[in-house]
């Protein structure tokens, strides 16, 4: 059941009457012309974002008919939506996040701002919403920025004067048409308005420059001091701009004004392309306009991140005779003027700095005055209006979005009166809430005092120059994470403030009192946006219901209402029964925990029975500043009596040439304004009124005709309202009406083979929805409007007969036929083969030979015959009925597979048309001959035989094993293989050689060979001594004694020459003499032979030869000086002469046999000597030595005489003469 309802307004709630925010529900705005060629004409974007309630957004050019309204954009609570305006070539348009809007073109393609000046154009944008909302204008794009927050009522007026900056003038470039502009938007229609321009004017937008785009000088419409007198409806716009763009501060000090004060209108300034002195760079300073009322005598000007030639100037609007500014930077009061009212810019606007190393200035003035800022970083500037700090102006929230403009700065004004400056709250898109630093915040000296927080007369606080920073640039504020804060950002440095997410919504709060705040940010090479959101006016707090937007509402039975307050620092809802606000806070019909909030659902009213109203009184108090203090509104519902529908259908379903009774038992409702309509999906596609008649009968029929031949189902609604003053109870019905049914139906063909696809056809009338249900006699069924149904017979001896039938419906009206299908008996072909697969028989013996295939024939229900084919080529047939059937296919001599399709035919002649005809078909594969037949290099031999086996021929890759006979194999696949055999046996051997081969495809041939083998013989000897110095005499054993008979022996050095020995001997004896200087080697060979084997093999030798190593013979020869025979006395020097062959001995040894000895090789002398009293024989001797360690020893014995020694004695040695001495022989 639905529900609509209308609210009436039944007061207005005292503080309404004031102007009460930026934060507003409905706002006007002229957007400005950018100049083309300094990044101009790109996308703007309208960023709208809600409070704490949802609001729905509605866009419109008042002005425009061909704009493409945008009614109702839900923007839900604390969020924002971007609306992107685009300056396309072809197609300009308002884009809703992507859905395109289309609007009407103009001159340079910009859809809404105004490039023709002085004329009037309906581009006057026009935003309303349900709920509070905040909206500024964006001009995006790399150069050339600035934001203009639309200031709602604020921004509504009847006189305005337009400050301009003038100290820079604009950016002088034959491609850039930039100066100052006037936007001016009427919010009524028939609105007549004055303005008194400062400077010369210009229709077009070339200024005093000419070029390809203009290539003439546009005339001088306007010179200062002129009055232009224009007429505006609502939504037209009209737009002024300075002549000269060589003279800064033009339209400086332009004076609008309406004749009807009570016809409002809304004023943007925009100076394009201003280029500052400090660095070169050109910006837009802009902003949307507060009137003459909303102006006020106090300021706050905060300086930003500007060089210093640029940093901290503001301009204010004189607007009234002999006004005096008295501005104090905290150390120095400074009063300036009187000033006067001028049509000359540079007096009409007045320009101040804030002094170097000030962070403020506090601006006091003896009339209200408008003051324009310009902020920034380095050179890139942009412009806001500052709010007044007078009177108690300010918000207690603001929310804003910020956009993703990566590695642009972020900076935040904020200031609030003393004893709030720690009441600041940031409240991220996540939902967490971050308390801003008291400390943060610092004394404006002049600007009240600090005595106590409750002071009417308390000064201002703002933050400090250190803080303004929140947090990070925009690529890293895009990848906060969740909490929306990262450990570090509450510190000093970079991150000294806190981080504020990009394309996100982030709410400033302050819960002691009211602040302002102003936003800016962008780049030091780039451009900057500069705007203030905070209210320009005093804020006196609300209360209302979100549904209505009113303090008093009429509410319907039962419905829920949404409270809402605002303007406040807190709040507190409670139900007044009697109105009277006597203290009693009964929280009846709030919802739990709601009513601390803002937003406070309330529901569950009743009235007493047979009552028509009741009355229902919730009263909040919203704590506010000081300035005000609380206040206490209070929201009045008056609930009706409720509505009871009630109306009953005889049916919900019908066809169409059936009628429905309605009856109608409803309460509680005016009869004489019931509304009886109804509407259908087939031809009325909109509610219209049904014919009843009186629209109070209680109880009637009503039908609804369809023609027959209609197939459409049409669903009838039925609405009916009940109303009572403006309340209205709706109830909707929903009747299905079906259009007449007639069964009919086609099917083809209708008797055939089994399986039989039939093909029906539905040629029933007046079906809709596809109801319809096919049953075809066989068990099967479909809803399928032509579906198709295969028929099998089961039997194999006679056909079978099926009836079937087609029922179709509207889900009310239905309608059948029947009809009938013959399927003849089954013919079934089937059999199976032994096997699929057939290896040929092997080569070569494969011209004459076959396959045979085997076959089970299994057929039924008519006559076999067969049919053979190799790929597409039919090589035979066969009308094999029996149960086997044997067929033969060629052998296959090619490489690859043959494969053969052997078809099956099963033939049934029915008589009644074609012969129903069954087939199978099934193949088999015959695999490539192959052969194992090889040849052998050899089948008889000696042991140890080497055989070469020869690889057979084949066409396809085969696997080898062969098998050699002896208890080893091979897999090799080479050409050629060998194999050695050793018969280490008594006798002869045969080998039985064979040779596997299988293909790929599992076929395999075998073939054998014998091969014979003697027996191996073996030649053995061994001797006592291998090497030996000459005469080397050996000693001989011949080991192989089984063969001793048929032993050979061999001389082979020098020449090869029989050893005459007896062969049969087992041991025996030889000497070899060598009569060289150097070492003989004589080879010494035993052949032994088989002399067992039978022919052929008789006489397998075996041989066996060792070296004999004979190292030259030695012979010791020497000569002595005496012959040895002789005896000689002693002592005798002998000399002996050593001569042996120094070629062949190389050391030598002496022994003389007297005990001494040399080793000399030439000439020796040796002295003997003999002392006793007899002949000595000694025996001298020379060793020779060969290197080969050879021997040889020559001796000979040398006499040498007894010892003899004359001796004698005298008797005396001396006497007289004669003296006779006597000589006594002592030898």
């Amino acid at each position: 059941m639905n529900r609509r309802y209308a609210a009436f307004v039944m007061g207005i709630m005292l503080g309404m009457a004031n102007l009460y925010a930026q934060v507003d529900r409905e706002f006007w705005f002229a957007a400005p012309h950018i100049g083309p060629n300094h990044a101009g004409n790109q996308t703007v974007m309208l960023c709208i974002s809600a409070m704490d309630v949802d609001a729905y957004v509605t866009i419109d050019q008042p002005a425009n008919p061909s704009f493409a309204k945008i009614v109702n954009q839900l923007v839900p609570a604390n969020t924002s939506y971007i609306f992107t305006i685009n300056a396309a070539a072809a197609n300009p348009y308002f884009t809703m996040n992507g859905t395109p809007a289309y609007v009407t073109n103009n001159f340079l393609n910009f859809n809404v701002s105004n490039i023709e000046f002085q004329k009037v154009l309906n581009y006057g944008i026009h935003i309303t919403s349900t709920a509070d909302i905040t909206v500024y204008y964006d001009i995006a794009g790399g150069w050339n920025m600035d934001l203009y927050s639309l200031k709602g009522k604020n921004a509504l007026g009847n006189e305005f004067y337009c400050p301009f900056q003038t100290r820079w003038p604009w950016k002088r470039a034959s491609d850039i048409q930039a100066s100052s502009q006037i936007d001016i938007v009427s919010a009524d229609d028939n609105n007549e308005i004055y303005i008194v321009v400062t400077a010369k004017t210009s229709l077009k937008a070339n200024c005093n420059v000419t070029n390809a785009l203009f290539p003439t000088v546009s005339p001088i419409v306007n010179y200062p001091g002129d009055t232009i007198k224009i007429t505006l409806n609502k939504g037209q716009t009209y737009a002024i701009r300075n002549w000269d763009k060589t003279w800064p501060g033009a339209l400086g000090g332009t004076h609008i004004w309406t004749k009807d004060k009570n016809k409002k209108i809304a004023v943007t300034i925009t100076d394009d392309s201003a280029q500052t002195s400090c660095g070169g760079c050109a910006d837009i300073i802009g902003d949307q306009l507060i009137p003459v009322d909303i102006c006020g005598t106090k300021y706050i000007v905060m300086k930003s991140m500007l060089s210093a030639a640029c940093e901290g100037w503001f301009f204010v609007t004189i607007m009234y005779d002999n006004t005096t500014i008295k501005i104090n930077d905290g150390t120095t009061v400074t009063t300036y003027g009187p000033y006067n009212r001028s049509i000359i810019p540079t007096q009409a606007v007045r320009q101040f700095q804030i002094p170097a190393g000030k962070n403020f200035v506090y601006v006091e003035t003896s009339q209200p005055v408008c003051i324009l800022h310009v902020a920034g970083f380095g050179c890139e500037v942009g412009g806001a209006i500052l709010p007044p700090v007078t009177n108690c102006t300010g918000s207690t929230e603001v929310s804003f979005y910020r956009l993703n403009r990566p590695n642009d700065q972020f900076f935040i004004n904020l200031m609030t009166r003393h004893g709030a400056q720690g009441g600041f709250r940031l409240i991220t898109p996540c939902g967490d809430t971050i308390p801003i630093p008291a400390s943060w915040f610092e004394y404006v000296p002049g600007s009240g005092d600090t005595l106590s927080a409750t002071s009417p007369n308390r000064g201002w606080w703002v933050i400090k120059d250190a803080y303004k920073r929140f947090g990070c640039t925009g690529g890293s504020c895009a990848s906060l994470k969740p909490g929306c804060t990262t450990d570090g950002d509450l510190a000093g440095g970079l991150k000294n403030g806190i981080p504020v997410k990009v394309n996100a919504v982030t709410k400033i709060i302050n819960v002691i009192d009211f602040f302002h705040m102003g936003i800016y940010g962008g780049g030091i090479t780039t451009t900057n946006q500069y705007g203030y959101f905070s209210s320009f006016n005093s804020n006196y707090g609300k209360a209302e219901t979100v549904e209505t937007g009113s303090e008093f509402t009429r509410l319907c039975y039962k419905d829920t209402l949404t409270l809402h307050a605002s303007g406040g620092l807190a709040y507190e809802w409670w139900y007044d029964p009697n109105g009277l606000d006597d203290g009693d806070t009964v929280k009846k019909y709030l919802a739990p925990g709601q009513d601390k909030k803002s937003v406070c659902k309330a529901y569950g009213f009743t009235i007493p029975p047979g009552d028509s109203i009741g009355i229902f009184n919730f009263r909040v108090k919203i704590k506010r500043s000081v300035c005000f203090g609380d206040t206490f509104p209070l929201v009045k519902v008056m609930m009706l009596a409720p509505i009871f529908p009630n109306i009953t259908f005889s049916k919900t379903q019908l066809c169409s040439d059936d009628s429905v009774t309605i009856t109608n038992n409803t309460t509680g409702a005016d009869s004489t304004r019931y509304i009886w309509q109804y509407k259908d999906n087939y031809k009325q596609t909109s509610f219209v009124d049904m014919n009843v008649n009186p629209v109070w009968k209680k109880t009637f029929k009503y039908s609804f005709k369809i023609p027959y031949d209609s197939t459409r189902l049409k669903t009838v609604t039925i609405r009916f309202y009940a109303v009572k003053e403006h309340c209205e109870e709706e109830v909707m019905q929903d009747l299905l009406v079906y259009p007449s049914v007639k069964a009919g139906m086609t099917h083809t063909p209708v008797l055939g083979c089994n399986p039989l696809t039939v093909n029906f056809t539905d040629a029933s009338r007046g079906v809709t929805l596809n109801q319809r249900i096919w049953t075809f006699g066989d068990g099967g069924s479909a809803f399928d409007k032509n579906p198709v149904h295969t028929y099998y017979n089961p039997l194999v001896t006679k056909d079978t007969l099926y009836t079937g039938k087609l029922t179709v419906r509207n889900n009310y009206c239905q309608s059948d036929t029947t009809f009938t299908v013959r399927v003849f008996r089954q013919v079934r072909a089937n059999f199976s083969v032994d096997t699929p697969f057939y290896c040929s028989p092997v080569a070569p013996d494969t011209t004459y030979k076959l396959v045979k295939v085997v076959v089970n024939n299994k057929a039924v229900g008519g006559t076999v015959s067969w049919q053979f084919r190799l790929g597409q080529k039919e090589i035979g047939t066969s009308a094999c009925s029996q149960q086997r059937c044997e067929f033969m296919f060629p052998v296959n001599l090619s490489a690859e597979p043959r494969v053969y399709t052997i078809t099956q035919y099963v033939t049934y002649n029915n008589g009644m048309g074609a012969p129903c005809v069954d087939s199978l078909s099934k193949t088999v594969t015959v695999y490539p001959a192959i052969t194992s037949r090889f040849t052998i290099s050899d089948s008889v031999g000696c042991s140890p035989k080497t055989i070469q086996f020869n690889k057979p021929a084949n066409k396809v890759p085969l696997n080898f094993l062969w098998d050699f006979g002896d208890g080893s194999s091979s897999i090799d696949t080479s050409a050629i293989v060998t194999h050695v055999y050793r018969n280490l046996t008594n006798s002869d051997k045969t080998y039985p050689a064979r040779l596997i081969v299988q293909s790929s495809f599992l076929c395999r041939d075998t073939f054998k060979r014998n091969i014979t083998i003697a027996e191996e013989v073996h030649a053995y000897f061994s001797v006592d001594t291998a090497r030996g110095c000459a005469p080397l005499r050996i000693t001989v054993t011949n080991g192989s004694t089984e063969y001793r008979n048929a032993c050979e022996w061999y001389i082979l050095s020098p020449a090869v020459q029989p050893d005459t020995l007896t062969a049969a001997n087992a041991v025996f004896r030889r000497t070899f003499d060598n009569t060289s200087t150097v070492p003989a080697v004589i080879n010494y060979r035993l052949i032994v032979r088989n002399d067992n084997s039978t022919a052929p093999f008789f006489g397998c030798p075996d041989t066996m030869t060792l070296p004999i190593i004979i190292y030259p013979k030695v012979e010791a020869k020497f000569i002595t000086s005496i012959d040895p025979a002789t005896t000689v006395c002693q002592p005798y020097a002998i000399k002996f002469t050593n001569n042996t062959p120094l070629s062949i001995a190389d050391k030598f040894r002496w022994e003389f046999g007297n005990g001494t000895s040399s080793s000399a090789s030439d000439t020796v002398t040796c002295i003997y000597s003999n002392l006793t009293a007899k002949d000595t024989t000694y025996v001298a001797s020379l060793v020779a030595y060969t290197p080969y360690g050879c021997t040889d020893t020559m001796r000979k014995n040398i006499t040498v005489g007894a010892y003899i020694k004359a001796k004698f004695a005298l008797d005396v040695s001396e006497g007289c003469s004669p003296l006779t001495v006597k000589i006594i022989n002592q030898s």
